[in-house]
């Protein structure tokens, strides 16, 4: 996941890692009726003997089926807890394990804190952003904006926005400068970094 973000890695580069990482692990791109139906054709060719072959696409439909049920439920797993900004802990907790398993009947699998923090959120957060980019490319007339402020940490954070006409606003960038110079060209080159 590194490569998503490393700033010496070509734009090129960094895009192939991004797509690696959403096909590989984002769950809102494998929740798609569209990458299943397209899984379950890749499964092999059917055998000749028709009891074979009923076999084979019961295997492959049980198993596609799980596959999109694992990928929905890993989606509003990732939603409810970054949206409720629930740590990430959580996750390894034996309530939560115990909870899960009631509510699904032990038909779900859910992830470590560690595959959700290092597979999960940063595949779904570049998903998105490429949704939020490919939105913002389709309009006219933005409004490009960026502040800076403190966290509890305490660290410096400099924000960049992108709004729209219709007043819609976009936050396309955040950049830890607790360690950077605040100079015009630090900003300057976030700015354009963005713009790129």
């Amino acid at each position: 996941m590194h490569a998503m973000d490393c700033g010496y890695l070509s734009a090129d580069l960094k895009d192939l890692a991004n797509d690696m990482a959403i096909k590989e692990n984002a769950p809102g791109a494998k929740v798609s009726r569209k990458q299943v139906h397209a899984d379950a054709e890749n499964q092999g060719p059917l055998h000749k003997k028709a009891k074979t072959v009923q076999n084979t696409l019961i295997d492959v439909a049980v198993t596609a089926g799980k596959a999109k049920y694992q990928h929905a439920i890993n989606l509003r797993v990732v939603e409810l807890f970054c949206v409720r900004a629930i740590p990430a802990k959580v996750l390894d907790t034996p309530e939560w394990k115990k909870i899960v398993e009631e509510a699904t009947k032990s038909k779900y699998d859910p992830p470590s804190s560690t595959a959700f923090t290092e597979k999960l959120v940063p595949a779904e957060a570049t998903l998105v952003r490429s949704y939020q980019i490919k939105f913002l490319g389709a309009c006219v007339n933005l409004t490009l904006t960026f502040d800076s402020g403190a966290t509890w940490k305490p660290s410096l954070v400099y924000t960049v926005h992108v709004t729209t006409a219709d007043r819609e606003t976009f936050f396309v960038e955040g950049c830890d400068a607790t360690d950077e110079r605040h100079t015009a060209e630090f900003i300057k080159g976030l700015v354009i970094k963005v713009r790129g």
